[in-house]
């Protein structure tokens, strides 16, 4: 009775499906072979709506892991998940809704070569949901080699878009300049895995606006760990010395301590550290036991000292500044919003931020250069989210279904325009001076024996003007510019760039062909 209700469910799945799209497209989607490259706010959305419209061939791609922030907006993620996985586990949810569903989950970063242009091949489309430009155009790229459709999307708020390319037929992503602007970072790189100053700046504001703003902070649940608990007591000892100390040892102690146990239970802290030095506990009244007070103030290039707000904190002078703000913004005692104007505020930021710069080994900042680093945040909003992914799943039925012609970029406006707030645009003509789908090449003689740092620094910046450049061998990046690099990423191009251009070339014959654009592609 069981099986035979069972195969009832299995044969009514999809009526509805062919009812709306008919038998022929129904059975295109069923047998479509999707990618999926992010499984982050709109990739947990996609996902679940990808084997809900009945995709059953479906592999995600993913780098990150679970953060206790993702939790509000990442719906197949719960408490128990954080520090596993994000594309195995948002594998394992999705499966829930549509157990006929093949998933394929690979946690990894989408540059390596294992996923090149020939992995690329194997699909009739990808979807992007993606949180970086180095990614989005590495991407675009392959998709270019494999001559793939690519659905494209990204939000900001309340704003979002979705975005159609194909190769020949349409712009790439590449083919419009990026628009300037204030830049938007994504959440879960900023509480787990920073690399950048900015993404400390962007941390310290938001523990500013918890602790200071007059909400209410939601305490994290102890799981069932005795580290974790005997942990949770000596935070809870630290409310005896004061508020700013509890804070302190709460933020650089506490949490990094609970972020590397939980990574560790997962079996996880191999993978989440790749190519890093994973973060150390701080403890303020360590720090001011085995430091000495800074008793001079560095001098400028011409002997005279400098401004106080250029010097470049020592680890002790930041604790000091950090536990004295704290306690002053208490103090206060009304809620109070950023303003890098304030003075108390600018300090216990910049101190904030270069205490977890000085964790993740990123260089710390100056109170002129925190400053000047401090912008408005864009959060991520889970409506947004949920609305972009439906748009990209009627996109690529379109796409499967054979009508290319009826697919629309859609952006998604904060306010009506008109009584939309849905705008759908045709798509746009490729750019024919587009240096990345244009098909412009330039064979150049070159002596292999100069190094590929020579190379770029000479020929790609100096001679070309190429700002950012991206150079490839076959499926392999050997080196790659641009502030979204991972510290890994920069250390392993770093050693690249000193090798002889030779190291390549031997296996091209010796005849070396660039294609110019923000990337140059080395190909034989």
């Amino acid at each position: 009775w069981q099986d035979a209700t069972t195969m009832a469910t299995e044969v009514k799945r999809y009526e509805a499906h062919e009812t709306v799209l008919g038998s022929s497209v129904a059975k295109a989607v069923r047998d479509a072979r999707v990618l999926v490259v992010g499984a982050g706010g709109i990739g947990c959305e996609l996902l679940k709506n990808l084997v809900m419209a009945g995709f059953e061939h479906i592999e995600v791609i993913d780098m990150d892991t679970i953060d206790l922030s993702n939790l509000n907006r990442q719906f197949l993620f719960r408490q128990q998940h954080i520090g596993q996985s994000k594309c195995e586990t948002a594998r394992d949810s999705a499966l829930k809704f549509n157990p006929r569903a093949n998933i394929v989950a690979h946690h990894g970063n989408v540059k390596l070569p294992t996923f090149g242009p020939s992995y690329f091949q194997q699909f009739n489309l990808v979807l992007n949901a993606l949180d970086n430009l180095s990614a989005r155009n590495h991407v675009n790229r392959l998709c270019l080699a494999a001559d793939v459709p690519l659905v494209e999307s990204g939000t900001a708020g309340f704003l979002g878009q979705v975005q159609v390319f194909h190769k020949d037929k349409t712009e790439c992503f590449e083919c419009q300049p990026m628009p300037s602007g204030k830049k938007s970072y994504a959440s879960c790189t900023i509480n787990n895995t920073p690399s950048l100053p900015i993404h400390c700046i962007v941390w310290a504001k938001w523990k500013f606006a918890d602790y200071f703003g007059g909400e209410d902070v939601n305490s994290d649940t102890v799981g069932d760990d005795d580290l974790l608990r005997a942990e949770e007591n000596s935070l809870n000892d630290r409310l005896e010395k004061g508020f700013a100390s509890w804070l302190f040892y709460k933020l650089f102690h506490r949490d990094i301590f609970s972020q590397r146990r939980a990574s560790e239970l997962a079996g996880k802290e191999k993978e989440t550290w790749k190519g890093r030095s994973p973060p150390e506990p701080l403890d303020s009244e360590v720090i001011l036991a085995e430091s000495v007070a800074d008793e001079t103030a560095p001098l400028d290039a011409y002997g005279k000292p400098q401004l106080p707000d250029l010097v470049v904190w020592s680890l002790r002078k930041n604790c000091e500044v950090f536990l004295e703000m704290a306690t002053k913004l208490k103090e206060r005692n009304v809620p109070l919003s950023f303003d890098k104007d304030d003075r108390d505020v600018m300090l216990f930021v910049t101190a904030a931020a270069n205490l977890r710069c000085h964790q993740f080994a990123i260089p710390i900042q100056s109170v002129f250069d925190a400053k000047a680093l401090a912008g408005s945040i864009i959060p991520a909003i889970a409506t947004t989210n949920a609305i972009i992914s439906g748009l990209i799943v009627l996109e690529a039925i379109k796409i499967l279904s054979g009508h290319f012609q009826e697919c629309r970029s859609t952006y998604l406006a904060r306010k009506p325009s008109g009584s939309r707030v849905l705008l759908p645009n045709r798509l746009r003509a490729k750019n024919p001076n587009c240096f990345v789908c244009s098909g412009s090449n330039l064979t150049v003689t070159l002596n292999t024996s100069m190094t590929l740092q020579v190379f770029v620094d000479e020929f790609l910046r100096k001679h070309l003007g190429l700002v950012e450049p991206t150079i490839t061998v076959g499926t392999s990046i050997v080196y790659e510019s641009g502030e979204d690099l991972e510290d890994d990423e920069i250390e392993h191009y770093a050693t690249q760039a000193g090798k002889a251009l030779r190291v390549w070339t031997l296996e091209c014959f010796e005849s070396v062909f660039l294609r110019l654009g923000r990337f140059l592609s080395l190909s034989c």
